[in-house]
């Protein structure tokens, strides 16, 4: 299943989700300044209805002081007080010019006004003409003056009451935009949890495909290695089949030939006097050649690992302990040699001899790889090959197996040399055939079992025979 769509359909929900709170919040915010803007505009309707009260009454009291003491400072009073009525009107008017009750009670205040103003006109012109004004003139403008005052006091508490739904809306309205202040900010913080354990998860599934790919690529590299390793062994496991195929035809070719010759030899000697000596020691000089020829080609025929081996039931440490006094006298005492024999070690199906031979070579081997001085070791254990040791014995089949190790501490070999060693007629020394180790590995291989060399350079080097156990077998 694909994570990515739902992730993606989540992401766009969450933003969806914050830009409708947004464009709500901010549609509650404008909704906000104006009715602020609104209750601004009452209050100041409000201040100027007091106002105009204010002066009414102030236009009120002037006129009857000076109706009663005809004082001129009074009567200033009035008409500055009346002044400001007007312009309180003119005011009012326009801030009422959406509300036709409001508006139609301030023009009914603007023509009482009118006419108060006008009665007042009247009764001051007959007072200045000395004329008596008679009572009920005089209540008249009073009447005027409580009317104009009744709809002021009406309209300022209308005004009262529309500032306190205004301010009542409000705040309403203001614990409607703290709440979705508060859920706009938790859903901001859900979305950025949301975000960051998206971006956590994205980047645990990075790392964790990456270091797949990088075990993946691991495993190609390991593969690659192990099959140019198996390839390199296969071609000298040809290239040896080649060169022992090969030896197998001149050798029997050569031991053929040298046959008609040791046959020949062996027919003249037994027609000679005894007289003739010197002809009897050439002859056995000639033998002798014909000996170490047939010797070569064994050897030869070792290489092809077709040559007739007396396989037997075989102890490696009886084997190892029959030869050691010979070991002794051959390599020094300048170079100590130490058996480490494991216990209770099956027997192995070998030739004997060829076994001695070849343990005898290693061992050779080891004391010519440290001219001066050095240390070998022989050691023998059980061992159970599996899976991990492909690498170093690529055909053998896991199982049960008695090892041979033969190590000193010379200067080691190099991995070209290494790959070499066993190739036959090669050596790193001018006075040598070249043959040892590839008999040793031709004897190895027609026995069934397997040889390694485990070697660096300045490190020594330790040649590694491995035998099968023979089943339920000890000695």
């Amino acid at each position: 299943m694909n994570v990515t769509s739902p992730r993606r359909f989540a992401l766009l929900l969450g933003f969806l989700a914050l830009c409708i709170l947004s464009l709500g919040l901010f549609g509650m915010t404008a909704f906000e300044r104006h009715a602020h803007n609104d209750i601004e505009a009452a209050l100041r309707t409000q201040q100027t209805l007091a106002a105009l009260l204010a002066r009414q009454r102030s236009a009120e009291a002037g006129r009857r002081g000076y109706l009663l003491t005809e004082e001129p400072a009074l009567l200033a009073t009035m008409f500055d007080a009346r002044d400001g009525v007007g312009q309180d009107l003119a005011v009012l008017e326009q801030d009422f010019a959406d509300d036709p009750v409001s508006l139609a009670a301030i023009r009914r205040v603007r023509s009482l006004s009118v006419a108060h103003d006008a009665l007042l006109a009247r009764i001051l012109e007959r007072r200045r003409a000395g004329q008596p004004v008679p009572a009920s003139a005089m209540d008249h403008p009073k009447r005027l003056t409580d009317e104009m005052r009744a709809i002021i006091v009406a309209r300022t508490a209308a005004q009262e009451r529309q500032l306190a739904a205004q301010a009542g809306k409000l705040e309403r309205r203001s614990r409607g935009l703290s709440v979705a202040l508060f859920l706009v900010n938790l859903w901001i913080v859900g979305l950025f949890i949301f975000v960051f354990r998206d971006m956590q998860q994205r980047l645990a599934e990075a790392i964790g495909m990456q270091n797949a790919l990088k075990s993946a690529n691991e495993g190609i590299r390991t593969e690659a290695n192990r099959r140019q390793e198996l390839e390199a062994r296969l071609h000298h496991l040809q290239k040896m089949e080649a060169i022992g195929h090969l030896s197998d035809v001149i050798a029997h070719d050569f031991k053929n030939m040298i046959g008609a010759v040791v046959m020949s030899l062996e027919n003249a000697r037994a027609r000679l006097s005894p007289g003739e000596i010197g002809v009897q020691d050439d002859l056995d000089l000639a033998l002798t050649g014909t000996s170490r020829a047939t010797d070569l080609a064994n050897r030869l025929m070792t290489l092809s690992r077709k040559q007739a081996l007396r396989s037997e039931p075989t102890s490696i440490n009886a084997a190892i302990i029959g030869i050691s006094d010979l070991l002794y006298r051959t390599i020094g005492r300048d170079r100590p040699v130490d058996v480490v024999l494991g216990e209770d070690l099956p027997l192995v199906m070998v030739d004997r001899e060829q076994l001695e031979t070849a343990i005898i070579n290693l061992c050779l081997n080891a004391r010519d790889a440290m001219p001066r001085s050095g240390h070998i070791t022989i050691a023998t254990r059980r061992v159970t090959l599996h899976d991990a040791w492909t690498p170093r014995y690529p055909e053998a089949t896991p199982g049960d197996y008695v090892a041979l190790l033969v190590s000193d501490t010379g200067g080691g070999m190099s991995p070209d040399v290494v790959a070499r060693a066993f190739d036959p007629f090669y050596s790193t020394k001018s006075d040598a055939d070249g043959l040892g180790l590839s008999q040793v590995h031709g004897f190895v291989s027609q026995s069934g079992g397997h040889i390694a060399i485990f070697s660096a350079e300045g490190r020594g080097t330790t040649m590694k025979i491995i035998l099968p156990a023979l089943p339920e077998s000890a000695g």
